[in-house]
């Protein structure tokens, strides 16, 4: 357990691997736990306490201590972006062919590898915003790319929906739990080729961004 006005031992490691100094990282903390907890339970645990003041620290350490590695990543995390469009479009039109992906059950894993990578983004989306954006923190970056790539993003977008609208009308014909594999593959492989190239595209965008405004926060 870590008391209330001790520093969370268990982070130091995470903070000197992301190159934060301890005492940068508590300052930060400090000033955005009284932000974001000002009229905190006085019942609230120690622990309690110390998993959100951690919480904020990591985050904190991440997103404003190091921001030029983050930075960094931008184009690493838009490749992947666009790998894991091209993944999903193989499983897509093997699965308009009426065939199961060539990548078996390790498909479905493109699944879940969209949300460590949409997570940041959006962060550093509305991080980037201008002010006068108000909740918009798309259209900043799109006007980063060329035009071909945007309305890749627009079609992409369109056939998604259409592409999902057509596999529950067929998966509505079969019993349940009996939907072709292929079927259930080509109706969630369109959102993943969406959430995919919106990965791609918005690092990319970032990555665009930050080179625009050279020394300027990303």
């Amino acid at each position: 357990m870590c008391g209330d006005d001790h520093r969370c031992d268990h982070v130091q490691p995470r903070v000197k691997i992301l190159g934060a100094s301890p005492e940068a990282f508590d300052q930060i903390a400090h000033g955005t736990e009284s932000s974001l907890y000002p009229y905190r339970s006085r019942r609230q645990t120690a622990d309690q306490r110390c998993y959100h003041r951690c919480y904020i620290q990591a985050e904190a350490s991440f997103g404003v201590s190091n921001p030029s590695r983050m930075k960094s990543l931008f184009p690493v995390f838009s490749a992947l972006g666009f790998l894991g469009f091209a993944a999903s479009l193989v499983t897509h039109i093997y699965g308009l062919l009426e065939r199961p992906s060539p990548f078996g059950s390790w498909a479905w894993a493109l699944h879940v590898a969209i949300f460590p990578l949409f997570v940041p983004l959006v962060y550093w989306a509305s991080k980037t915003k201008p002010e006068s954006a108000g909740r918009d923190n798309v259209t900043h970056l799109m006007n980063e790319l060329p035009s071909p790539v945007r309305h890749l993003t627009t079609i992409t977008f369109i056939y998604a929906l259409l592409n999902f609208a057509l596999f529950v009308f067929q998966a509505s014909h079969y019993p349940k739990k009996e939907v072709p594999e292929w079927l259930t593959q080509r109706g969630f492989s369109g959102h993943w080729m969406l959430f995919y190239v919106a990965i791609g595209c918005g690092f990319w965008g970032l990555h665009l961004h930050g080179r625009k405004n050279g020394n300027k926060e990303a």
